[in-house]
């Protein structure tokens, strides 16, 4: 039985820009990101096994994504989808380079293989590829680049929270409204992993 990997990206710049990368990772189609419209696997590879073995070292996987879920949340895209036993870490890179003007981060979690990470490019320029275990994800290094966004009442932030933890957003809210917003990271989020089944290091 497959192990599969959660990946959640971030993408935030201008709109004009943002509209461009989603046309390109999608081809128009909802719900959709495909790694082939990233980095396009030459169509001369017929043979399976040299498939897999390029995706392997251009996406980082050895087939597509699965389960792709795109929201559009206060200026902001996020992305959520399924990968077979490591995140597409090499296409997710390969997108940020292409598209300059954005900031694209990539957070990736495989419990079976214990396994977690963060990778961000800004400006097309890699600053930020950490990995370690599955544990130190929740939510260490991710609040360096995900602090709650006060002006508009935090909505962003709890967003991202849902796509990390796979709570529902609406359950995300109700125990948001259990605490003053100046309190979240210090209660939130460590309600949140626990209700979902994680531990939370501080």
């Amino acid at each position: 039985m497959a192990n599969w990997c959660l990946n959640a990206i971030l993408a935030r710049g201008r709109p004009d820009d943002l509209e461009r990368m989603m046309e390109q990772v999608s081809g128009g189609m909802p719900y959709t990101f495909d790694l082939q419209r990233i980095v396009p696997m030459p169509a001369e590879l017929e043979d399976s096994a040299q498939q897999r073995a390029w995706r392997r070292i251009h996406w980082g996987v050895e087939e597509n994504v699965r389960s792709a879920m795109v929201l559009w949340w206060h200026g902001d895209i996020h992305v959520r989808f399924y990968s077979r036993q490591r995140p597409p870490i090499f296409a997710v890179r390969s997108l940020g380079q292409q598209h300059t003007g954005l900031l694209v981060s990539h957070q990736y979690m495989e419990m079976e293989q214990d396994l977690s990470g963060l990778l961000v490019v800004e400006n097309g320029q890699l600053v930020k590829n950490a990995c370690g275990d599955f544990l130190s994800y929740f939510f260490g290094e991710v609040r360096d680049y995900f602090q709650v966004d006060f002006e508009n009442g935090g909505k962003g932030f709890l967003a991202v929270l849902a796509l990390l933890t796979g709570l529902r957003i609406g359950m995300v809210r109700e125990v948001a409204n259990k605490y003053a917003i100046e309190d979240w990271m210090n209660y939130l989020v460590p309600e949140l992993a626990q209700r979902s089944g994680r531990e939370y290091l501080a």
